[in-house]
């Protein structure tokens, strides 16, 4: 039963969604013949959207050095294709390659440890988290443009996406935000005590 544009939003359903995400494709071959990382967006509403102008960033915060990557979809390019049918799909190609045809390339491409992909626009965003995964898997939603997220044996590009009988679902880790002032790790040996407190580290002697 179909909802209204209201109790999606609610939900967190935007117009354009992140749909699947390949980090490590070993299947599909783009425009260029190449098995490069992918994006796919699903369009939630009944009408066509054109995405140009839309904001693709990828951030990865691992092993503690965090980075930031952004792509514009260029507004001035007529070659390319930006625009989403209704409850269709359009696939981003994260590969650093130009483009050459209708198909949209990112400057960047993703982080094969993982991290998360983000879409902005002036009036909504939405981001997919995903983990390291195999060539022959994406992190994906199901059904498409919902808020449940599984890591997928079947990649299905710019189509429905398919739950398996061997499919996770995936719960996206909680990092415990600490105390300002909290002293999170306390040693005391031979006179010397270390602390850590508010993300620095205090040593102190008794003498």
């Amino acid at each position: 039963e179909k909802i209204s544009d209201e109790d999606m939003l609610a939900e967190g359903i935007t117009p354009v969604r992140i749909n699947e995400v390949s980090a490590a494709n070993s299947i599909y071959i783009n425009d260029q013949y190449k098995k490069n990382d992918w994006v796919e967006l699903y369009n939630t509403t009944d009408e066509d959207i054109d995405i140009k102008g839309m904001e693709i960033i990828l951030f990865t915060d691992k092993s503690k050095q965090a980075k930031r990557h952004e792509y514009q979809v260029p507004s001035d390019n007529v070659t390319l294709n930006t625009i989403i049918p209704a409850h269709g799909y359009k696939v981003i190609w994260c590969d650093q390659l130009d483009i050459i045809g209708a198909d949209i390339h990112t400057g960047f491409k993703l982080e094969s440890k993982g991290g998360d992909v983000i879409i902005i626009t002036e009036n909504y965003k939405d981001t997919l988290t995903y983990e390291q995964h195999l060539g022959t898997q994406t992190y994906g939603r199901y059904p498409d443009g919902s808020n449940d997220v599984y890591v997928m044996n079947i990649p299905t590009i710019e189509k429905t996406n398919k739950l398996g009988s061997y499919d996770t679902y995936y719960v996206k880790p909680v990092v415990p935000t600490p105390e300002p002032d909290a002293i999170q790790n306390y040693t005391k040996e031979g006179g010397i005590t270390i602390a850590y407190v508010d993300g620095a580290a205090h040593i102190k002697s008794e003498d």
